[in-house]
């Protein structure tokens, strides 16, 4: 089901079919919603997931787009972590016209040479049976494209056997963007 979901929703991704819903929410709100719906995934793994929020503040743009890429950073950093730990870490960028998200883990990480092809679709890190991870390859596909309705970027830092870092950084106000 989740992954007849990613498809679905890549598929409205690239027909231009997945509109805006702009609203004011609170970002430390938003981070404590993620923990509830990640924490009994982690829990499963016995991994301890940590939050915090650096600067908390109001923001304006589409709650639901940036939960999703969030949601989708977070399931595949507990999914590749076998131990240790997983964070996400959120606040506002110097300036404060944005803000950013860092979902970090202790797990296998990515090889460098893989980098430039993890927001392809249907693109899985390594062997699928050698690690025994389910999943089609769409999570940071959606992630990419949910980024780039919105306006923001990412950053990616990983070493193998030490972990990755996911960095997200979007406007905190949602500005529609013209051709």
């Amino acid at each position: 089901l989740i992954m007849l979901n990613q498809a679905l929703s890549l598929s409205r991704l690239d027909a231009g079919g997945s509109p805006m819903n702009i609203e004011e929410f609170v970002l430390g709100n938003l981070v404590s919603e993620l923990g509830g719906d990640v924490s009994a995934l982690a829990r499963t793994k016995r991994l301890e997931l940590r939050w915090e929020v650096k600067a908390d503040c109001s923001v304006r743009s589409d709650r639901y787009k940036i939960k999703e890429i969030l949601h989708n950073l977070l399931t595949n950093a507990v999914k590749y972590t076998e131990k240790g730990h997983v964070s996400l870490r959120a606040g506002l960028e110097t300036g404060g016209k944005e803000i950013w998200f860092e979902v970090s883990d202790t797990g296998r990480g990515i090889p460098e040479e893989e980098l430039p092809y993890i927001f392809e679709s249907f693109r899985q890190v390594g062997s699928l049976s050698a690690h025994g991870q389910g999943g089609v390859g769409l999570g940071l596909a959606i992630v990419k494209r949910l980024l780039d309705l919105l306006g923001g970027r990412i950053k990616v830092k990983s070493t193998v056997n030490e972990g990755s870092a996911f960095r997200v950084i979007v406007p905190r106000i949602f500005l529609p963007q013209t051709k």
